[in-house]
């Protein structure tokens, strides 16, 4: 018989929920399975509703008298007791569960730590009938009033555990579920229904105006959407419940209804007139009055306005860039304004303010062209609001250029200065050559000037722009006429020579014209040759050079220049109409004579510093001086000013030519020197004279005897053939100085004899001598002639 009772609790929790306890965690609540309410007492305030059983243990108060269906009434017996021990054992469970914390109003199955809710808690089964969620405080838990905990997709009320370390407290009208397993006190609070379990362990569970129905079937409510509504239109909507009895309480558990509705009926008729835009989230419970169990669905109206709205006016004037206007602006939108418009502009144009303080739109446009201004005019009170478009028209302001025509203009005379301008614009694309020899310049930002000569007869458009500050512009269109000159008589200029010049000399010549009508204008103003022409009184001057006459020529100016080169040149003279004439010129430019001293320069000895000035007479400065033929003694140098100079490494005769040019190019016949350089033991001053100067010619086959000689020296004298061989079969004494011997060949022989005296003092017969061997007898006196001229033959070929 002890068996027995425990069948038949679990029999009817079976038959009150409808289904088998779920297979999986947590575990069997056992004999609490069959008690919808369970603690250590009870007490009701008001009148509540209890189906399934309803139990308590240790004590055996129950207060209040509640009423309980489809289930039996326990006061600490062993059924009491044994569900307490189940309870107890499946909250220890519940507790060594791992939660998580999760804030989100929609849940699916898992383990979560929550200690209070407000507003609707949703969770969501996912389509699986054995889904579980099991929610830990380890202290209290609380809802606000108004909360709601539903269960969608299939899921099971009585799978959801609330596990609480302490008191468990449901605010009024919160419509929960689920199995609230709490250490102590388990408190309802007005209006509140559960669809569960209150199983409080020592605690005291506290009713007041409550349902709670064990394990309650779904209370599906419908439609699962509410259609939107529109200001000023009235609204109807019904909300009806299924899955319980079929006789429903609705109310409005959390949230609020679009401003304008009624409160929602008993009977779930919602109803009323909107009166403002605006979206509002809303939930609805329904109450099954039979079993007292709950559901509950979550509702969103959007609220929206279609009044249309009346502008006035319904146009906007056009405007001009840079000049503000105003205009009032009013709107409509019937009987549902329910206070006074705000309008607001919006615009693509520059220049809109965006506030329109009681309705007036304000409009400094910034740039021209065609544009849309928006306006708004919104109902503060119920949030309506209304636009209109209007396209406007920006002109630029009117830039005017004047003057209108331009006067007439004559081939080859000048143009009487025009001047074009813009008013309130800056000139910004005009041509700067209108017309052949005119230009057109800007003198200021806001004007132009026209002037010049023109070239060629037609008629010459063209057109200037003229840009403000904002980008406005305007544009004007001109022809000049440009007409022929009248027919040109011919012009001479005179005189039709010039005088010659002299380089580096300055020059002057007078050139004029006739034939044509003053003032002539010559030209060109540069003439080559270092030579300008005054445009205004025809004088030609400058200091011409050979310099100048050579560049113009196309080359560089040489000694062999010609002493008398021309420069050649066209001038032009224009008269006052424009008729011209030319003439060519070929002037011829002299050269100033010039001379190089000294005749002759002083011998040098090796290591003894030398420094000769050489100068020039005549010619123009800075005059240059230059080597033109054979070799400075090694160790000298000749500066451009004339100063040879440095110290000689190297004894023997050298001879060279020098040449000089002046200032205006100008060159002078070139000077021969020769420079012999002695050993450095040769006092300073000492000149060595060998003589003769010339060798007797010689025949072959014929003995042949010359004694050389020296002076000016130390004896003895030490005689060498320096330079060059004698002929075959002679032969010369250095000690005496005696060339003898019977000549073996015929032919020219040049060759340098020089005598050393005993101080290394150096002589010689010059940089070359030579000697004939088979020429014609001559006169001794001819001989020494022809040897001569000879020598100065050789002389010029080693240079």
């Amino acid at each position: 018989m002890k068996g027995r009772p425990r069948i038949w609790l679990v029999g009817l929790a079976a038959l009150l929920c409808g289904m088998a306890v779920p297979p999986r965690p947590p575990p069997s609540l056992g004999f609490a399975a069959s008690f919808a309410v369970l603690g250590g007492s009870a007490v009701n305030a008001g009148t509540s509703t209890i189906t399934g059983n309803l139990g308590v243990s240790p004590g055996n108060t129950i207060s209040g008298s509640p009423t309980v269906k489809l289930g039996a009434v326990f006061r600490d017996d062993a059924t009491a007791r044994q569900a307490q021990k189940d309870s107890a054992a499946v909250y220890k469970d519940l507790a060594a569960r791992t939660c998580t914390t999760d804030a989100s109003t929609t849940l699916a199955p898992g383990v979560y730590c929550r200690s209070s809710l407000a507003g609707t808690l949703t969770l969501d089964a996912g389509d699986d009938p054995n889904a579980v969620w099991i929610f830990q405080s380890t202290t209290t838990l609380t809802t606000a009033a108004g909360t709601s905990v539903r269960v969608i997709k299939g899921g099971f009320e009585g799978n959801v555990f609330w596990q609480v370390g302490d008191s468990a407290t449901l605010g009024a009208h919160t419509a929960f579920v689920g199995n609230i397993l709490a250490r102590n006190n388990i408190t309802m609070e007005s209006g509140a229904s559960l669809s569960g379990r209150t199983l409080a362990q020592t605690g005291v569970v506290t009713l007041a105006d409550n349902n709670v129905s064990l394990c309650c079937k779904p209370i599906v409510l419908a439609p699962a959407t509410l259609p939107d509504g529109k200001v000023c239109v009235p609204y109807a909507a019904q909300i009806s419940a299924s899955g319980g009895s079929g006789s429903y309480e609705f109310t409005v558990s959390s949230g609020a209804l679009p401003e304008g509705l009624s409160p929602l009926s008993p009977g779930g008729v919602l109803s009323g007139t909107p009166s403002r835009i605006g979206e509002t989230t809303f939930t609805v419970t329904a109450r099954d009055k039979v079993t007292g169990c709950v559901g509950s669905q979550v509702y969103t109206i959007r609220v929206t306005c279609d009044v249309p709205f009346t502008f006035s006016p319904a146009a906007l004037p056009d405007g001009t860039v840079g000049v503000k206007y105003t205009t009032q602006i009013s709107a409509s939108d019937g009987p549902c304004v329910k206070g006074p418009l705000t309008f607001s502009a919006a615009s693509d144009l520059a220049g809109v303010d965006p506030l329109m303080p009681g309705g007036v739109l304000s409009v400094t446009p910034q740039t021209a062209g065609d544009f849309t201004i928006t306006v708004t005019a919104t109902d503060p009170v119920s949030g309506c609001a209304g636009t209109h478009q209007y396209p406007v028209k920006i002109f630029c302001p009117v830039i005017t250029i004047s003057p209108e025509t331009l006067p007439t203009a004559t081939v080859g005379q000048d143009y009487p200065i025009a001047t074009i301008m813009a008013d309130g614009a800056t000139f910004s694309t005009f041509p700067d050559t209108p017309a052949p020899g005119l230009t057109l310049t800007q003198i200021t930002p806001t004007t132009l000037v026209l002037s010049g000569k023109p070239t060629q007869a037609d008629n010459f458009p063209f057109t200037v722009t003229a840009t403000d500050a904002r980008g406005c512009s305007a544009t004007h269109k001109y022809i000049l006429t440009v007409i022929p000159a009248p027919a040109c008589p011919t012009i001479t200029i005179l005189p039709e020579t010039l005088p010659d010049a002299t380089a580096g000399v300055k020059y002057t010549a007078q050139l004029i014209g006739s034939g044509g009508e003053p003032d002539y204008q010559f030209g060109p103003q540069n003439l080559p040759c270092g030579l300008t022409l005054d445009p205004t009184t025809g004088v030609i001057s400058g200091t011409p050079s050979l310099s100048t006459i050579a560049t113009a020529a196309g080359g560089d100016p040489t000694p062999s220049m010609p002493p008398s080169p021309r420069c050649t040149f066209t001038v032009t003279a224009i008269d006052k109409n424009g008729c011209k004439g030319t003439r060519m010129y070929a002037l011829r430019v002299g050269c100033p004579q010039l001379s190089i001293s000294p005749s002759a320069l002083p011998n040098g000895s090796v290591g003894t510093f030398y420094n000769q000035p050489i100068t020039a007479i005549g010619g123009t400065a800075p005059r240059l001086f230059r080597v033109v033929s054979g070799s400075l003694p090694p160790g000298l140098t000749l500066a451009s000013n004339g100063t040879l100079s440095g110290t000689p490494t190297t004894t023997g005769p050298y001879c060279f030519s020098i040449a000089v040019t002046d200032g205006s190019g100008c060159s002078g016949a070139s000077r021969a020197y020769t420079i012999v350089i002695s050993a450095a033991t040769c006092p300073s001053g000492t000149a060595v004279i060998v003589s003769p100067p010339a060798l007797p010619f010689a025949r072959t086959g014929v003995p042949y005897a010359q004694m050389m000689t020296a002076s000016g020296g130390t004896t003895p004298y030490t005689f060498s053939v320096l330079s060059g061989t004698l002929p075959p079969g002679l032969t010369l004494n250095p000690a005496t100085g005696l060339i003898s011997g019977t000549p073996t060949s015929s032919g020219t022989f040049p060759l340098t004899i020089a005598a050393t005296d005993a101080n290394g003092c150096l002589g010689t017969t010059g940089c070359s001598i030579t000697m004939m061997v088979d020429i014609p007898a001559l006169s001794g006196w001819a001989v020494v002639v022809l040897s001569m001229l000879l020598g100065i033959v050789a002389m010029r070929r080693l240079s």
